[in-house]
């Protein structure tokens, strides 16, 4: 199922694709202290990847989603053994637009698209 996607300020619909299962979603993630203006600041990422199958459609990469917390917080785990959760964990559904707005406010904004 294709969902239209962002296009220079044209109305559109957003994929989400929340895990199947209704469990909390897990990236992997790295932090560390930047010196900004002479000031360690914490800073983190969420690592990104190929997207898979479900997510190409939509985006050039994805984050890295979790299915082993623990091994991924196992400081002997390299990356190349991280195993993150497959499509099959996920769904697409369509939501309103607003959900890509960081003013939104709206808690029912991320419900389906009408």
């Amino acid at each position: 199922m294709a969902l239209p996607i962002a296009r220079a300020g044209v109305a559109h619909t957003v994929p989400r694709l929340p895990q199947r299962v209704g469990k909390a979603v897990m990236f992997a993630g790295i932090w560390d202290y930047s010196d900004v203006k002479g000031e360690a600041v914490p800073s983190f990422a969420i690592l990104t990847d190929e997207p898979n199958e479900l997510v190409a459609p939509y985006h050039d990469r994805m984050p890295v989603v979790l299915g082993d917390v623990e091994g991924w917080l196992n400081l002997d785990t390299t990356l190349d053994d991280v195993d993150p959760l497959g499509p099959e964990r996920f769904a697409v559904r369509a939501v309103n637009a607003a959900v890509n707005k960081v003013s939104e406010k709206n808690i029912d904004a991320i419900e389906r698209a009408a």
